[in-house]
């Protein structure tokens, strides 16, 4: 009973020296007692001697309380030592977020810091397993406290392993982290490697490109400068592609994808270059084709034709011009002179006329015959035989144009005065298939009329006035339109002395 009793008061002097170093490691009664536990524990095992323990008692008391003690130092030194490891763990973290420590050097330093720390527990566990195994025990009860111990063993060595196992799995995860983080240095430098041989290529290619229009032509120029431009766009496709697989995990997914879409942009490439080839080919063939050039220039006259308000806003500016230059001139000379003024809006109003009511129409009627090339070959027989030859069959033909000429006709034919040739000159042929004719008829200038002659023939019919003349004598008289016009916007009528 009265071991019992000593054992309860060691016991709880134990505990609460422990308990209130929990609390506050500084506490200094805690520190005293904790340091002259030994003689504390004894006084307390002489305290009960005296009721009848024997000095082997008192002695295996003494162990037992020594043996606490011990184990208790050991624990707390590998406290102290993992907070020691976990303070200069965070340090190095700050280090390298905030850039001040290299991916080298801190995945270097914590691989020493888990070694070490591991290392300090292993030993700290193998100390305090050997001051267990040295613990005798005596008295009644020294069966229960050696299974007790062992126990305490038991624990302690689990508490190794669990250190060796941590530290493996810490050690793997902090290589994989390390390699990572080299992957990312690798692929940042990869990155800006490859930034700096396509800019290097782009300004190659540039000044190859330079070269290659040396003594080139300007269309052919503007070609290769359409296939460069094809080529640009393909390549800007392909870089996005290519950061975006940089800025993958690169795996075999990820390449193959990028494989994918790098043949799907080359054959997208191949694909437009071959259409601007067909284009390009068959724009030379155009513009081998005289008929092409010829049925433009016909479209746009006779459209221009048309663009009647625009011919006279030009006449307009023409005469202000040549008011102002009059104006200038007397200003200069003291001398007005509207005469060159009043010639400009003569010819310009005359210009207008003609366009709008005979070339215009004749122009489309033209385009609409298949141009030069149906009806162009009426206009060269017309350029006569001067030189000797024999006209076609059916197509009209002047003779007699550098003087008296004899023509041996193979078969009969007509002959048209030359007073009646502006209003019965077929311009068509059999070969064209259409017959143009000009015919003058006051009223119906710049009309035109389809029809048929006898033997089945298309006869286009382009009806005009005496434009001219029809002015000339509206100027004269100082009456009509033109001259109505011309007195109410400048004030000028011949009859009143203006011109």
């Amino acid at each position: 009973g009265t071991i019992n009793l000593a054992d309860k008061e060691i016991a709880k002097f134990r505990a609460d020296t422990a308990k209130a170093l929990a609390a506050n490691p500084n506490d200094t009664n805690a520190l005293d007692a904790q340091k002259n536990a030994a003689k504390i524990e004894a006084e307390i095992r002489k305290k009960y001697d005296k009721s009848g323990y024997s000095a082997g008692k008192n002695q295996a008391l003494a162990d037992a309380a020594q043996l606490a003690l011990d184990v208790d130092r050991i624990e707390k030194e590998l406290q102290r030592q993992n907070a020691a490891y976990a303070s200069a763990q965070a340090l190095i973290d700050k280090l390298h977020a905030s850039g001040k420590m290299s991916d080298a050097d801190y995945y270097q330093t914590k691989n020493s810091l888990l070694f070490a720390d591991e290392q300090a527990q292993i030993a700290a566990y193998d100390q305090e397993i050997a001051r267990l195994k040295k613990a005798r025990f005596t008295g009644d009860d020294h069966a229960a406290k050696e299974i007790e111990n062992s126990k305490k063993i038991q624990d302690v060595e689990e508490k190794r392993a669990r250190v060796i196992q941590d530290y493996g799995s810490k050690a793997t995860i902090t290589h994989e982290e390390e390699i990572a983080a080299m992957d990312r240095v690798r692929h940042a430098y990869e990155k800006t490697a490859e930034a700096v041989q396509n800019y290097l290529d782009k300004v190659q290619l540039e000044f190859d490109r330079k070269l290659s229009q040396a003594g080139v032509g300007t269309a052919r120029k503007a070609e290769q400068a359409s296939y460069q431009q094809i080529a640009d766009h393909y390549q800007s496709e392909r870089d996005k592609a290519q950061q975006t697989f940089l800025g993958s995990n690169r795996g075999e997914e990820a390449a193959q994808q990028y494989r994918d879409e790098l043949e799907l942009i080359n054959a997208a490439q191949d694909r437009a270059v071959e259409a601007q080839k067909a284009f390009y080919e068959q724009n030379k063939k155009n513009q081998q084709d005289w008929t092409k050039g010829e049925s433009e220039a016909l479209a746009n006259y006779a459209d221009n034709a048309t663009h009647v308000a625009d011919h006279v806003s030009a006449m307009y500016s023409n005469a202000f011009k040549s008011m102002e230059d009059s104006l200038v001139s007397f200003t200069r000379t003291g001398k007005l002179d509207f005469g060159n003024m009043a010639d400009s809006i003569i010819n310009d109003l005359i210009r207008i006329e003609v366009q709008k009511q005979i070339m215009g129409p004749l122009a489309t009627s033209m385009e609409s015959a298949g141009g030069i090339s149906g009806i162009g070959s009426s206009f060269m027989t017309l350029l006569g035989f001067a030189n000797g030859g024999s006209p076609p069959v059916g197509v009209p033909s002047i003779v007699g144009e550098n003087g008296p000429e004899i023509f041996i006709p193979s078969t009969a034919g007509t002959i048209i005065p030359n007073h009646a040739l502006s209003s019965a000159i077929p311009m068509g042929s059999q070969n064209s298939g259409v017959t143009v004719q000009i015919v003058e008829s006051p009223g119906n200038g710049g009309q035109t009329q389809t029809s048929k002659d006898n033997s089945g023939q298309d006869v286009l019919t382009v009806f005009v006035e005496k434009v001219k003349s029809a002015v000339a004598s509206d100027i004269a008289r100082g009456s009509g339109s033109i001259p109505d016009a011309m007195s109410r916007t400048y004030g000028l009528n011949r009859v009143a002395g203006a011109y």
